[in-house]
């Protein structure tokens, strides 16, 4: 199953594994983004919030940027009306768009702006939220979500009658809906506080905690 196990010793401590720390981009999820909403400032067009932001993203390899540009039904564009396109390594990405300086990313971005109030809604809602802004004004934003993986609920509930008590939660921030599908795990909250307090210098009486990844 394309499984690599290390040594023996990793098979001994899964025996003595209670507590498992699931790692977030690509584990639970299927580790790509898409566009879940887009939000327009002060009665600014939907279409025109994503059409900035995709006129320059097309320029980017990032995860978000492909996002975007496929929401935006582009194969990345590259329209003469962009110059000067620099990412911003952390914060996003800035160019000029037909003599425009436009700025897609972070707050970071936005120093001198007021993020808008949906900002932080969607970010409690789970969504990664990008902002888009146009002549130093904060025009819009794209909510994007990763996708649960079809399998991931059963898996954690086989691990759960297993007596392996899982923990998302503190790593994983996804949508209502894909919360609401592994209710059965993150109601458990307590469990969640307990696996972040283990470590291999305070495991006591042969508890283990297994993080838990997926390299794609």
């Amino acid at each position: 199953h394309g499984v690599i196990i290390k040594g023996g010793e990793y098979l001994e401590a899964l025996g003595a594994t209670c507590a498992m720390a699931f790692d977030k981009t690509g584990t639970l999820t299927q580790g790509r983004l898409r566009v879940t909403g887009v939000h327009g400032v002060d009665g600014f067009p939907q279409d025109r919030v994503v059409g900035l932001a995709a006129a320059i993203e097309a320029r980017s390899e990032h995860p978000i940027a492909r996002a975007i540009v496929e929401h935006a039904g582009r194969d990345a564009p590259h329209e003469p009306g962009v110059a000067d396109f620099e990412a911003q390594v952390g914060t996003g990405v800035v160019a000029t768009v037909n003599g425009n300086e436009v700025r897609v990313g972070t707050p970071g971005m936005f120093p001198d702006c007021v993020v808008p109030p949906e900002y932080q809604v969607l970010q409690a809602e789970g969504k990664t939220v990008v902002l888009v802004g146009e002549r130093d004004k904060v025009v819009g934003l794209i909510a994007l979500a990763d996708t649960l993986r079809p399998n991931a609920p059963a898996v954690l509930r086989r691990l759960r009658k297993m007596g392996v008590h899982c923990s998302p939660g503190t790593t994983i921030r996804l949508p209502r809906q894909s919360l609401a599908k592994l209710a059965f795990v993150t109601s458990a909250r307590g469990c969640c506080r307990r696996a972040r307090s283990l470590s291999s210098k305070n495991c006591a009486h042969g508890t283990r905690l297994l993080r838990c990844s997926v390299m794609a």
